[in-house]
């Protein structure tokens, strides 16, 4: 018989267990993972282009391949203050969220950090497109940094390769 295993939801002092073994989003620099309290909710996108091409006495025209248009992801992220270290962690969140849609000024501007994706069978490099956030009213709010103990963090996300490293249909059947 397998063995089932278990999860718990909490740890002792009552925080949140962290799901960074199961779903991981961080900046290719190494510099921060955002932490999932909870599972967030993800849909995938991906399409082919076709333009027409009439051809004199046929009914429809033939469709013809263009290319393929970028693979993409919505994540919803749900985060809650639940003990005092979340409060901070949640200032964290939204500073790098935030920053994922700035350009670098260093010492040269540069666009923004690319982020690793994986969850499941899922292992892409991506860039953020876009990103709301939801300050929930429903809630209590933390005096010391004046935001709601929970909030839903919206992104969107297009997946990016490298020039030698773009797959294809072989590729993604087989798991590459």
């Amino acid at each position: 018989m397998a063995t089932k295993t278990t999860y718990k939801a909490t740890n002792a002092d009552g925080s949140l267990v962290l799901l960074n073994k199961l779903i991981v989003l961080k900046r290719n620099t190494g510099s921060y993972s955002i932490p999932f309290q909870v599972l967030p909710t993800v849909s995938e996108n991906k399409g082919a282009n076709y333009t027409d091409q009439t051809v004199l006495g046929r009914a429809s025209p033939i469709k013809v391949y263009t290319g393929s248009a970028p693979r993409s992801f919505e994540i919803s992220i749900d985060y809650y203050i639940i003990t005092n270290k979340d409060s901070g962690n949640m200032v964290k969140l939204l500073r790098n969220i935030s920053a994922s849609v700035y350009p670098k000024y260093d010492k040269k501007y540069g666009p923004p950090d690319t982020w690793h994706f994986t969850m499941g069978i899922i292992d892409v490099d991506m860039i953020c497109k876009t990103y709301s956030v939801t300050y929930n009213t429903d809630c209590w709010w933390d005096a010391d940094v004046m935001l709601p103990s929970h909030i839903t963090i919206g992104t969107s996300w297009e997946v990016v390769y490298a020039q030698n490293d773009l797959p294809g249909q072989s590729d993604i059947i087989s798991g590459k």
